[in-house]
């Protein structure tokens, strides 16, 4: 009978769960940020579901990210355990399996928000002509170029 363990998979997990941690680790503060800005940020509190989705949202990015980190903790010592074994069951792969994914969709998801945000930030910019500052009115006649004083009669 054909030996079905695959080695290789188990060292390249033992190898790429540490790295991923490495990788969330030092994206510690990002995290922290994304959630005070959940707390602090009002983007439209006339929106029905706005206060709902933000609290929804702190409330569940920490339970997700723990979910995530004891995932990746069960599949590191999976993966250590399988090599030291030499076999594996088909549960104990799917462990491993779904805790490299679970890691890398953590590691991804704040970026990928942020980026979005900022995508959504300049369309709105973009297309909200004219761009003045808030609180400024504006002054200029519609005859006039703007950047240019008007003429004063004495």
């Amino acid at each position: 009978m054909k030996d079905s363990f695959n080695s290789d998979f188990y060292v390249v997990a033992a190898t790429v769960i540490p790295v991923l941690y490495l990788a969330l680790t030092l994206q510690g503060s990002m995290f922290e940020e994304f959630v005070k800005q959940l707390k602090e940020h009002h983007p439209n509190p006339n929106l029905p579901l706005v206060p709902y989705l933000r609290a929804v949202g702190v409330v569940m990015i920490p339970i997700v990210s723990s979910l995530a980190v004891f995932a990746g903790i069960m599949g590191e010592f999976f993966a250590l355990l399988g090599l030291y074994r030499r076999t594996a069951s088909p549960n104990m792969t799917q462990v491993v399996f779904t805790s490299m994914i679970l890691l890398l969709a953590l590691i991804v998801a704040v970026p990928v928000v942020r980026f979005s945000v900022a995508l959504i930030d300049n369309y709105k910019f973009l297309y909200s002509y004219p761009h003045q500052p808030k609180g400024e009115p504006d002054t200029s006649s519609p005859d006039q170029p703007k950047g240019e004083p008007e003429a004063t009669s004495s």
